[in-house]
């Protein structure tokens, strides 16, 4: 019972990571674009435990109208100095998916991010080991 279960979980957070990992991709190839604004900008927590010094987690609220008029709205993290999130208040383009609009993203204008590309790795690493047959 016990290895069922660690094959549901893995396979779980296997799928958790390829969706996540492909989000972007996929709102750029399937989504669509409008013009949204960030409306707050906020900085959580205390320094981070970097080699770099004096780094911080910024959250980045943003607000977007899908093509149905309503008012829709989303989070992203980004990393900033201790007095600047490198993010300005102000109209941003978001994607987002017409059927699922509160599947969006700011459009930062990379095709495939390293760190989508990473955690899109792990998860098919998880689900390939997974699936992998035991050789008897």
């Amino acid at each position: 019972m016990k290895l069922v279960l660690e094959k549901i979980f893995l396979a779980f957070m296997g799928l958790l990571f390829v969706v996540y990992g492909a989000m972007v991709p996929v709102l750029k190839i399937a989504g669509s674009s409008t013009i949204g604004e960030i409306v707050e900008v906020r900085r959580e927590g205390g320094e981070r435990n970097d080699m770099t010094p004096n780094r911080y987690n910024w959250s980045v609220t943003y607000e977007f109208k899908d093509a149905s008029g309503k008012e829709r709205s989303g989070n992203t993290k980004v990393v900033g100095s201790s007095y600047s999130s490198g993010v300005a208040k102000g109209p941003v383009m978001v994607m987002y998916l017409k059927q699922l609009p509160f599947l969006n993203a700011i459009d930062e204008s990379k095709f495939f991010p390293l760190e989508r590309i990473i955690i899109l790795a792990v998860g098919v690493l998880f689900l390939v080991l997974l699936f992998k047959k035991k050789k008897a």
